[in-house]
């Protein structure tokens, strides 16, 4: 049984807070170990099959338990961990159709409201914004640092769909992209996969703010399609 976070993770973690290795920063504490959690479920340095105890993990960012052990607890509500009594946690790994099932209402949620988005048009604030979260993912991805660029994709969704104004999409929509887990992420065909959904993000970003609703929708159709594809690929292997 592994209950540790391999050192690559804690050494991501620790660059994403702006923390030296050492320990996490007071503020915020328990959302950013909220954050780095989540990253590191949904980016796959999470094993399946393994126990995670909140004391071990605590001993490993420098804080104590009950930070860690109260994001472990909104990870279960979040149906990204599952409880093993009187252990700890285990990753909660979604089946083929349970991605199907997330691929499909993402696209019925996310397409229209990225048509309403490129409609009504950007704001030069808006557009800088969703500019620097496209980099953002790009570069995470080329450089290979997984968990930030697990945060960074997930944000840069919410931020577009949140554009649409409707909260309870957004909402829903967080919820989805949480749930949404990846693995194998170092491996160069998922990699080659990485680098080019990121390269679309900057592409309907600019057709966005183009108002060329009709790309931007097909593009954000193909995005997804393309993305779920992978990932349920290799859930269907693993079943």
């Amino acid at each position: 049984m592994i209950n540790k976070l391999p050192d690559d993770v804690s050494s991501a973690a620790a660059r994403m807070l702006g923390t030296a290795p050492g320990g996490l920063a007071v503020p915020n504490r328990r959302d950013q170990i909220l954050d780095v959690l989540r990253a590191a479920v949904l980016s796959g340095a999470m094993e399946d099959g393994v126990v995670y105890s909140a004391p071990a993990l605590s001993a490993q960012f420098g804080v104590s338990p009950t930070p860690v052990r109260e994001a472990m607890i909104t990870l279960a509500r979040e149906k990204l961990i599952t409880v093993a009594p009187n252990k700890g946690f285990v990753v909660a790994s979604p089946t083929q159709r349970e991605l199907t099932e997330m691929l499909d209402a993402r696209l019925l949620l996310e397409v229209p409201m990225a048509r309403r988005v490129a409609q009504d048009g950007l704001s030069d604030d808006d557009y800088a914004r969703l500019g620097e979260l496209a980099d953002h993912t790009l570069t995470t991805a080329q450089k290979g640092d997984f968990i930030a660029h697990v945060l960074a994709d997930l944000t840069f969704h919410v931020e577009l769909v949140g554009l649409g104004g409707n909260a309870e999409i957004t909402e829903i929509v967080r919820t989805l992209r949480a749930r949404w887990r990846l693995s194998g992420l170092d491996s160069p065909a998922k990699h080659d996969v990485l680098i080019h959904t990121s390269e679309q993000h900057r592409e309907l970003v600019e057709l966005i703010r183009a108002k060329d609703a009709d790309a931007a929708a097909t593009l954000l159709d193909e995005h997804l399609r393309l993305a779920g594809d992978a990932w349920r690929e290799e859930a269907a292997a693993q079943e």
